[in-house]
């Protein structure tokens, strides 16, 4: 099912279901921001434990990806 599909299936649902979708959309929501920062926090310890790259590692990184066309 498409987003188009589920925006016309999603208009035919009562008041009451909309709200209860809408509510399950903001839990889902809500889960994901966790996960974010759950990883945010995760890649900023590391970072503080010595694993990061210089600027010119990075350029380096993206033009090897480039020259590999990714």
């Amino acid at each position: 099912m498409n987003l188009a599909e589920l925006k016309t299936k999603i208009s035919e649902l009562s008041s009451q279901e909309r709200l209860q979708l809408a509510a399950f959309i903001a839990e889902l929501d809500e889960q994901d921001e966790g996960t974010f920062h759950r990883t945010i926090s995760q890649r900023m310890k590391a970072m503080d434990e010595g694993k990061k790259v210089t600027m010119e590692e990075l350029e380096e990184r993206h033009r090897r990806l480039e020259d590999e066309d990714r």
